[in-house]
């Protein structure tokens, strides 16, 4: 299944020659790829925009930025 491209900032979708779409998200803080081979994930937050996005954060981003 396709992903909903509205959803997405197009910034954050890249396209493989397969015919499908892949998410690939890269921090919005390093600009780090993830990869799904990779251990380390990366956590979504919807912003507060409108219309909301996803903002995808590497896992030491998301500690520096989330944290208390």
């Amino acid at each position: 299944m396709l992903v909903d491209l509205v959803a997405f900032s197009l910034s954050r979708i890249m396209f493989v020659s397969t015919g499908q779409a892949a998410l690939i998200p890269c921090c919005v803080e390093c600009g780090l790829i993830w990869w799904p081979e990779e251990d380390d994930r990366f956590a979504a937050y919807v912003t507060d925009d409108e219309p909301p996005e996803l903002a995808f954060y590497c896992s030491e981003c998301a500690k520096r930025e989330f944290s208390d």
